[in-house]
Parts: C-alpha cells; structure tokens; sequence
C-alpha cells in the first residue's frame, strides 16, 4: 500500500478511506502522514557552557550557570535538502529574543559562507538551496554581541519553504542530539612584530600586543580578504575596526554587518599620544 504525505498544518498520522462510486464495497485505507512546515531537525545539545533542551512544545530551552564565549555555542549535524533544490527557503524565529543574551542562529556551511543567519533586529532571512548546499548546512545557535555572557531563555526557530514565513511550529525531529561547536576567528594574524611611530605591535595568536608612546598615528594594518555576508566584529578596544574604504569602519559595536566581496584592512589604530604598557588588544571577526 502507498503512504500518501501531506504538508500541512496538523502534524501527525491519520488514514484517509478511498472507495470506488461505482461499487462502494471497493475501498481502502490510505495512512497518511502530515508533516511539519517546519523542516529543522534538533534535539538536546551541550557545549562550551551552554546546555540546549527541547521543551515540551517542542521549541528550545538555552541554559547557562556561567559565560559563554564570543562566536561558541551548539550545532546539530547536517540537514538534508535535496527534496528542495532549486526553492526558497527562509531561516527565522518567533518572538523577541533580546532576553536571551545577544544569541545569534545560523544554518551555514562549516566555514560560515552559505545559508541563512538570523539574529535579534534580523528575525528572518532567505536563500536559495541548490546542488552545493543541500547537503552541507548546519544549523547553529551561538553568543553573538561583544562579550561573553550568559544565554538563557526560550527560543523558538523554524525553517520554512518560501520566503514568507508562518507562525512557528514545531518540526518533526525533536530528538536529534547536537554539541559544541566554535566558530573560527577570522581576524588575520600578524605575521611578526612591528613598530608604528614609537609603538611596537607583537603578535600573540590572532592577539596584540602594543607597548610604547605613539608620537603620531600608530596603525597596525594587516590585509584580510572577504567573501559577501554577514559580519560581528568584536573585541576589547574601540581602536580595532576594519577599513571598509571611503572613510568607513567597522567596529565593534555587538551588531552584525553586511559587507561586500573585497579585500580590507584590519586595523588596530592609536592616535598621537597614547600610551601602551603591554596592552593587549583582542579582536574577533566572524561570518554569522
């Protein structure tokens, strides 16, 4: 016997009776299975201080007792989307998610490009699925703003074919368990120490250290190539930003950006007169 799927609005199983009108003792049960607008998969995850449940209603439930880093969180495995290749599909939440500590949700490939991010202020965004991507995008829920902090509070996220999204429902799979994941730091690395009017800038990682007297503008610039998206930049210093061209700058500011292909520079930029005793500056770029 033929399973017939229906997408639609009651998730669940039932049977539909088809009989013949001309002999109505010909006739047979169909089971039918509804399914979910909402196609994501999850389950309960733990990682990097944040621990993930599904509640009852089948939304999410994020705990932390401490911090939780810049650009960490959990993510589940791979979505399968070859059923949609070729259709729109839109990544959104319900909701205000403010209370929930600046928490960013993506649905990306493993190096951040593709897919889809959404995050508060941002609360849908779509994409197209195609041979490249349907077998590579993983859904992620991480700390985005410009601090580690604490996440805690429900969120209720859906993906959904076309690029009008419905009220939030809950998806099929509640049960997929998922784990930590960190997102790489993009910012680029200097390559040795140099010295910039009176202060010498020392790599530490993707760190810096910065010790002297700037007798003028003390820049520290390293060239850093980007693809088109979406950007946080991060970091304990007003004086990292990145040189978008025509007297603009990123900064960090805890708010994502979207910023065109090209090539960029980098900065740690110190006017005339400041004074470093060993500072460190600790940038953080990452694609959401």
């Amino acid at each position: 016997m033929t399973t017939i799927s229906i997408t639609g609005k009651q998730p669940g199983t039932t049977s539909v009776t088809i009989a013949s009108t001309v002999n109505p003792a010909l006739k047979t049960i169909v089971p039918v299975t509804v399914k979910s607008l909402n196609l994501l998969q999850y389950g309960p995850a733990s990682g990097n201080n944040l621990n993930v449940t599904v509640a009852k209603d089948g939304s999410l439930d994020l705990a932390s007792a401490e911090a939780v880093e810049l650009g960490k969180g959990v993510q589940w495995p791979v979505l399968d989307l070859t059923a949609y290749i070729g259709r729109t599909l839109t990544l959104g939440f319900d909701g205000n998610i403010t209370t929930l500590g600046d928490v960013i949700v993506s649905l990306r490939k493993t190096d951040g490009s593709d897919g889809a991010g959404v995050y508060a202020g941002k609360n849908n965004q779509s994409f197209t699925v195609t041979s490249a991507n349907a077998k590579t995008l993983q859904l992620k829920i991480y700390k985005g703003g410009n601090n580690a902090g604490l996440m805690n509070g429900n969120l209720k996220i859906r993906l959904t074919e076309g690029s009008t999204p419905p009220a939030w429902m809950r998806p099929d799979v509640t049960n997929l368990s998922g784990g930590g994941m960190s997102l790489p730091n993009l910012w680029p690395r200097l390559a040795s120490a140099l010295t910039r009017n009176g202060v010498t800038f020392t790599p530490d990682g993707t760190d810096v250290i910065a010790d002297g007297t700037a007798s003028g503008w003390a820049v520290c610039s390293i060239s850093l190539k980007l693809t088109e998206g979406d950007y946080l930049l991060a970091g304990n210093s007003p004086r990292i930003q990145i040189s978008l061209g025509n007297g603009e700058y990123l900064r960090p500011s805890g708010l994502p950006q979207h910023i065109p292909a090209g090539s960029y520079q980098c900065e740690i930029s110190l006017p005339s007169g400041t004074v470093c005793n060993q500072e460190r500056f600790a940038p953080f770029l990452y694609s959401i």
